[in-house]
């Protein structure tokens, strides 16, 4: 009898314990799968920095060809225009999944903890709707270039090479914009740099 109710309360203590071992098991994945996305972060800023990097060689050369031979590169502008826009969309993405997109944040600075969050995440949920209308307008402008052949005026190029660009760096956008309104529901993320720029940053992070 003694040995059925010491089986009895092991089986009881087991049932209680597996759901918080579960729990526990589902957080260690959660964590790992973030940790990985946090990962592919860098690619953003190293793509931006090195498209920052051809455009500064390239206006380089401008000048100095003009300055020494008396020669404009000016076909180069069009490369320059769609490098500057890869940066623009890499860099906002970036942005965005740091938590350090622009924004004014006077209000929601002096508004109590609870209310902090959920400002934070209407306000992602806007950012990722713009992201979306910028790239279905995008991809729509890319493929009539595509269908109609346009060529860019300097070079002749095809047009949609460059437009391309833009909806994809808005699906990036989306992408993370998502990531970061997951990242706050599920651990309370704050700025990277914890300057108070948002409001997960008094909330921990992941370990």
């Amino acid at each position: 009898m003694v040995a059925m109710n010491s089986d009895n309360a092991e089986a009881l203590l087991a049932d209680r314990l597996r759901p918080a071992a579960e729990g526990e098991a589902a957080g260690r994945r959660k964590g790992r799968l973030f940790a990985l996305y946090r990962m592919t972060l860098h690619a953003d800023l190293a793509i931006a920095a090195a498209v920052l990097a051809v455009l500064s060689l390239i206006t380089l050369a401008n000048v100095l060809s003009r300055y020494f031979i008396d020669i404009s590169l000016a076909f180069t502008e069009e490369y320059s225009i769609a490098l500057l826009v890869i940066m623009c969309m890499f860099g906002a993405s970036h942005a965005v999944s740091r938590n350090r997109h622009i924004r004014i944040t006077f209000v929601l600075d002096r508004l109590p903890e609870r209310l902090r969050k959920p400002l934070e995440l209407v306000t992602l949920a806007l950012l990722v709707v713009s992201f979306v209308f910028l790239a279905i307008y995008g991809a729509k402008e890319s493929i009539d270039e595509y269908v109609f052949e346009v060529t860019t005026p300097g070079l002749g190029e095809p047009q949609w090479l460059y437009t391309l660009w833009l909806p994809l760096g808005a699906g990036l956008g989306i992408l993370r914009g998502l990531g970061r309104m997951a990242e706050l529901l599920w651990f309370g993320i704050g700025d990277d740099a914890g300057d108070g720029a948002g409001c997960g940053e008094r909330e921990g992070r992941p370990t």
